[in-house]
Order: structure tokens, then C-alpha cells, then sequence
């Protein structure tokens, strides 16, 4: 009986909240593959790395809207539409058409968030270089939070 008022609260109660989850980010290391492969692949068995770079951005992952934002430098991006959501587990991927500064341009990407772990990484294919290129986020703090929705 108690599952099933549960069950009946959250049909009330679950259209005032969106799913959240917020990926800050501190420090960064690129690494490439001249190949279109996966961010596992590329992070096991770079053909190039770079430094780890230290950056203050925000990335907003709306799990109900389907949007992924970003917040750097003190401004957000446009909210850009999520193609797919994938859960396994405590990890989220994201696939969504990052643009590029090319008009009608866009890159392959995808984001990876294992919250339990707190470690993520936004991952892309550059079709024109022939190169999957991954930021592995090295510091960073995840959360996942519930948003009242405005009406």
C-alpha cells in the first residue's frame, strides 16, 4: 500500500520537478585518437595528450527538458538539444550536435557522467581532422539536484 501512494505522489508531484544534474568543472586534460572511436578508447590509449589546464565552467544537463548548457566565463550558452540519454547504473551519456564556429556545422558529441565516481568527460569526433578528441574533467564536482519548474 505504501509503494502505491508513492507511486500516486510522485505522478503529483514529479511535473513540478526537472532532473538537474550539474557538472562543475575546475581542471581538464585533452587527449586525441585519429580515429572516430569512443571516449573509453581514447582515454585507455591516447595518441596525444595534453596538459591538464585548470578552467571554471558549469555544465547544466537537464534530464527533462533534453538540454545541455554550458556556464563559462559568466555567461550561458543557449540551451542545445540532447539526442539521446543513456543511464547505466550511477553514469549518464548525453549525445547531442555540438556548433561549431562554422555556420551549419556541427561535432559528434557526447558527455559522460558517473556521479557516484564524480568523474566526467565531454567527448567529440571532428569529421574534418578524422580525430575523436576527449576533455577528461580531472577536477570537478557533480551533483544531481531536483528544480522546481516555473510556470
Amino acid at each position: 500500500m505504501k509503494t502505491l501512494f508513492n507511486a500516486i505522489a510522485m505522478m503529483f508531484i514529479h511535473p513540478l520537478f526537472c532532473q538537474v544534474i550539474q557538472v562543475d568543472v575546475f581542471e581538464y586534460q585533452p587527449h586525441v585518437r585519429w580515429e572516430k572511436t569512443n571516449h573509453q578508447e581514447v582515454l585507455q590509449n591516447p595518441e596525444w595528450s595534453g596538459y591538464k589546464e585548470e578552467v571554471n565552467g558549469t555544465y547544466y544537463i537537464d534530464l527533462d527538458n533534453k538540454t545541455i548548457s554550458l556556464l563559462n566565463q559568466g555567461k550561458l550558452t543557449a540551451p542545445v538539444p540532447l539526442k539521446k540519454v543513456v543511464r547505466e547504473g550511477t553514469k549518464t551519456i548525453v549525445y547531442f550536435d555540438d556548433a561549431t564556429s562554422i555556420p551549419d556545422d556541427y561535432l559528434e558529441s557526447w558527455f559522460v557522467i558517473d556521479t557516484q565516481a564524480q568523474i566526467s568527460c565531454h567527448s567529440w569526433y571532428d569529421e574534418f581532422g578524422a580525430y575523436t578528441r576527449v576533455h577528461e574533467n580531472t577536477k570537478c564536482k557533480i551533483s544531481e539536484s531536483a528544480v522546481k519548474k516555473a510556470f
